[in-house]
């Protein structure tokens, strides 16, 4: 961490007598955002002046009717549209081939053909959105990878993957952590927290950091993206999160996370409890409010 950051960062003492103390939590929260901005300012990142547009949600897979083309096609014809509205960043869908419709049950990383469009789609959009100076933020999976042959049961062998340099991604049970409660691997316990909707990687294992480290400089390097949004980050550790943005875009580059807060995840439900203590701490929801950062919904019906 350098100066500044520790600077800007309280540690978990000072918020806890702030609770102790009742001290105003909104005279807290903006302090906290005003120096967040100041920094930003001063030190020219990626999260200055940020606008970032979602372009997508759970039905933009979809075609038919009026919407033949791709989701990649419909937004690049909206490219001018975008930049006209003042928007500097946008947020695309997971981007690989994926058990479910939507893109969140990645089972190929480098298999771009989607529900969303091609590959060849995708770096055209990007090159769109680059040329009228709009970047474009990838949506990253990968917490869990969906496993494509059974054993005992249980799905815990990979499909093949080659990755650019030439590695071979023929994983199995030791790809897996090995508290899972559905799909136990023969890794060691979870980093974070655990989902049950399909394997969670066991992101302790060098392996396949650097597998991942690769895939995300591919994505950067070859299909032009120039920044991730993370998703599911509660589901391993934070330094593993920090080290994918390091040795990639770097800290500089606007990079966000899916943090649900005391998420219970099931097959088709998402709930969530706003009081729970959470990965970065209740005190720190509050001045994530505060800040206009809206947080999740009660629940969440996945279609």
């Amino acid at each position: 961490m350098d100066e500044d950051e520790s600077r800007f960062r309280p540690d978990e003492d000072f918020i806890d007598r702030f609770v102790e103390d009742a001290v105003d939590e909104d005279a807290v929260a903006r302090s906290f955002c005003e120096a967040k901005t100041e920094k930003c300012a001063r030190r020219k990142t990626g999260y200055s002046n940020v606008v970032l547009l979602q372009a997508f949600d759970w039905q933009s897979w979809m075609r038919g009717g009026r919407e033949e083309a791709s989701f990649y096609a419909r937004t690049e014809a909206r490219v001018g549209m975008i930049e006209d509205l003042g928007f500097t960043h946008v947020w695309l869908p997971p981007p690989g081939a994926s058990v479910d419709r939507h893109g969140f049950l990645p089972k190929k990383w480098y298999d771009l053909t989607s529900n969303y469009g091609d590959e060849r789609e995708l770096v055209t959009l990007i090159e769109a959105l680059k040329h009228r100076g709009v970047d474009a933020i990838c949506d990253v999976v990968v917490n869990h990878k969906c496993a494509e042959y059974s054993a005992d049961g249980r799905f815990v062998s990979f499909a093949d993957e080659t990755s650019r340099s030439g590695r071979r991604l023929d994983w199995g049970e030791f790809a897996i952590v090995g508290d899972h409660p559905v799909f136990l691997g023969k890794g060691g316990d979870d980093s974070g927290d655990t989902i049950d909707i399909a394997p969670d990687l066991y992101h302790s294992n060098e392996e396949i950091r650097e597998a991942i480290v690769e895939w995300l400089n591919w994505l950067k390097e070859d299909i032009g993206f120039s920044g991730y949004r993370f998703d599911y980050v509660r589901g391993y550790a934070r330094e593993y999160a920090r080290e994918y943005v390091l040795r990639t875009v770097g800290l500089e580059a606007f990079c966000v996370a899916e943090n649900w807060v005391g998420a219970t995840i099931t097959c088709c439900t998402i709930k969530t409890n706003r009081v729970e203590r959470s990965w970065i701490g209740y005190k720190g929801l509050a001045i994530a409010r505060r800040c206009s950062i809206s947080p999740p919904r009660e629940s969440f019906k996945r279609p």
